[in-house]
């Protein structure tokens, strides 16, 4: 019974949570969840929810700590860990933040669903010049910052191929194309791939840090006849 009360009225408690869009309003939901583990403190998910609400009120050293309590309490917490990596980087530790985003695949949500390829995932080591294929996970945006590093795999020696989404593989293939970086274009077959590696999983990979982000001067150039001269 007791179970029960608590997931009726964490309900109702989210409900307002997710309707909320002031500073004013973000304080009553924090000031519920504060009050609530008080009296349930070892309830993953309350911290978990507060750290979303901290977030929103852009306290984030604070919210970094309940994602680690939310982990704490609850290990296997996929969720949570998304929500600590999403902090780590923000607040510029991108080490760790990338190692936890790896949590992603374990969320069961559809953003975050894995490409069905049946080769390993690259995961740093040496490879010589087995072909990488470096895919796109997630929106428009993350594939236009993420692409990068598709240039660094190249600079590192490394044979990639890559696959964006349909929608902007011109613009993407046009500036691949001046590095020698063959794109898979629009569900085309390419041969002989070895290892996969999604583009948020880059960062870690190749060891990314606010200091040494690849290209961060600029990458991407538009085509020549989209310029208005």
């Amino acid at each position: 019974m007791a179970e029960m009360m608590f997931e009726q009225y964490l309900a109702l408690l989210v409900e307002e949570q997710d309707s909320a869009a002031t500073p004013f309003e973000w304080l009553a939901v924090l000031r519920k969840y504060d009050e609530i583990i008080r009296l349930l403190p070892d309830k993953a998910v309350l911290y978990h929810n507060r750290c979303t609400v901290l977030q929103n009120l852009e306290l984030y050293q604070l919210a970094l700590k309940d994602a680690n309590k939310a982990v704490e309490l609850a290990p296997n917490y996929a969720i949570a860990w998304c929500n600590k990596a999403m902090l780590h980087n923000l607040l510029g530790d991108y080490l760790q933040g990338w190692q936890a985003y790896e949590w992603r695949w374990q969320t069961g949500l559809l953003a975050f669903e894995p490409l069905e390829i049946n080769i390993p995932q690259w995961r740093g080591e040496n490879i010589g010049d087995a072909k990488i294929l470096f895919h796109v996970e997630q929106g428009f945006g993350d594939n236009i910052q993420f692409v990068r590093y598709a240039l660094e795999m190249k600079r590192q020696g490394l044979n990639v191929v890559v696959l964006n989404h349909s929608s902007i593989e011109n613009l993407l293939n046009y500036n691949l194309a001046q590095h020698g970086i063959e794109t898979m274009q629009n569900g085309g077959r390419i041969s002989g791939l070895a290892y996969h590696l999604p583009m948020l999983s880059a960062p870690l990979v190749l060891g990314s840090t606010l200091e040494n982000i690849p290209y961060s001067s600029g990458y991407l150039q538009a085509q020549p006849e989209f310029i208005v001269k």
